[in-house]
C-alpha cells in the first residue's frame, strides 16, 4: 500500500525526482482514497521533500517502458496524513469480485484472463494503483456451472452471489459495456452500467466514454465508493478515544503477537496496548485515530478476526467488543 510505479524518463537526476513525487502522490491518494489530498497545504509543501519519505527505489522495464517502483516509510507517510488533516482508508479493505460482460456485435462474452487478457490486465492495473483489492473471475467449469452470461448481463444478484463465495470477496461487482445506443455518439463511444452489491446495499452508476477510457474509471469509481464507505473522515479525529478489545482463541504467544501486529496495521488505530492476559483471550486496549465504528468495521473485514455475537446477551454486554481470532 505504501508503494507506486511510476513511467519515468531517464534515470537522471531530475527526472527521478519527479518520478519520486508521482509516486509518493500516488501513495498518498492510495492511503486517502481521494485525489483532493494533494491539494492540501501540508501535502502540497511535503511533496518537494519526497526524499524524506523514500525508503527505497528501482527502476524496471514494463513493456518497453521504464518505470520507477518506490516505496515509501509507513510511519512517516502516516503522519503526513494525520498532520494534513487528510481522510484515512487504510490497508484493510474489502475485497471485490467484478463479473463484467461485453457486447461485440451479435455476441455478448464474459470477461476472463482466457477471453480478454488485455482488458483484465488493465482493469487490474488501475485497481492496483488505488489500492483496491479486485479479482477477476476464472469462468472456469465452476463458475460456468452456476452463472450465465445472462445473469451477469441482467444483473441477477442470487446467481452472482453464490458464484462470488468460491472468490472469498466481500463486495460484487456486476457490469456490462456496450457501444452506446445514442445516434448522436460517435462510433467509438460505449456505455458502462455497474452495480456494487454489499451486503444489504446496492450502488447503480452508468459511464460513457471510449472503451479504453471506460475501463479505467471503472477501477477509479469503485475506490471513490469504497473510499466514501470505509475511510476515517479527518474531522473526527480524536486521540482521547479509548476501547477494550477482547480478542479469544489466542492460545501461544505467538498468536498474541500477530494479532497485536495485524492490529496496530489498522489506520483507525493509534496504539494498542495489551491490558490483560488470560490461558485463552487477551484484553487490548486501544487508542483510536477515528470513530469506535470506523475500528469495529476495520476488524470485520479482516479474516483473521470472527465477531462474537451472543443474542442471550442484554443490551450493555452487546457492546462490548469482542472477537475470535481464526487460526
Amino acid at each position: 500500500m505504501y508503494d507506486a510505479k511510476v513511467p519515468i524518463k531517464s534515470q537522471a537526476r531530475d527526472a527521478r525526482r519527479v518520478a519520486y513525487q508521482d509516486a509518493l502522490k500516488q501513495v498518498l491518494v492510495k492511503l486517502s482514497g481521494d485525489y483532493s489530498v494533494l491539494e492540501l497545504p501540508e501535502i502540497k509543501s511535503e511533496i518537494k521533500n519526497v526524499t524524506d519519505y523514500l525508503l527505497k527505489f528501482q527502476f524496471k522495464q514494463d513493456d518497453n517502458q521504464q518505470m520507477l517502483y518506490a516505496e515509501f516509510e509507513v510511519d512517516k507517510v502516516n503522519r503526513l496524513l494525520l498532520k494534513a488533516g487528510a481522510n484515512l482508508w487504510g490497508t484493510r479493505r474489502p475485497l471485490a469480485v467484478i463479473w463484467l460482460a461485453i457486447e461485440e456485435g451479435e455476441q455478448r462474452l464474459t470477461v476472463s484472463e482466457d477471453s480478454f487478457p488485455i482488458l483484465v490486465k488493465q482493469l487490474k492495473s488501475g485497481a492496483e494503483r488505488r489500492g483496491l483489492p479486485v479479482t477477476i473471475p476464472l469462468m472456469d467449469l465452476t463458475d460456468i456451472s452456476t452463472v450465465t452470461i445472462t445473469d451477469i448481463w441482467g444483473r441477477f444478484y442470487e446467481p452472482l452471489q453464490q458464484a462470488s463465495e468460491r472468490y472469498g470477496a466481500e463486495s460484487i461487482v456486476s457490469a456490462r459495456m456496450y457501444p452506446a445506443k445514442d445516434e448522436n455518439a460517435r462510433g467509438s463511444q460505449w456505455t458502462l452500467e455497474w452495480t456494487i452489491y454489499q451486503q444489504d446495499k446496492r450502488v447503480t452508476n452508468t459511464i460513457e466514454g471510449d472503451r479504453f477510457s471506460l475501463l479505467n474509471e471503472l477501477p477509479e469509481a469503485l475506490a471513490d465508493y469504497y473510499a466514501q464507505e470505509y475511510s476515517i473522515k479527518a474531522d473526527s479525529y480524536d486521540r482521547d478515544r479509548v476501547v477494550n478489545v477482547t480478542i479469544y482463541n489466542l492460545h501461544s504467544v505467538a498468536d498474541l503477537i500477530y494479532a497485536e501486529r495485524i492490529l496496530n496495521s489498522f489506520s483507525s488505530i493509534g496504539r494498542t496496548k495489551l491490558v490483560s492476559r488470560y490461558q485463552d483471550h487477551a484484553v487490548f486496549e486501544i487508542d483510536l485515530v477515528g470513530l469506535p465504528m470506523d475500528f469495529v468495521q476495520a476488524l470485520d473485514l479482516d479474516s483473521k478476526f470472527e465477531k462474537i455475537f451472543d443474542p442471550l446477551a442484554d443490551q450493555s454486554e452487546q457492546q462490548l467488543i469482542e472477537y475470535r481470532w481464526v487460526k
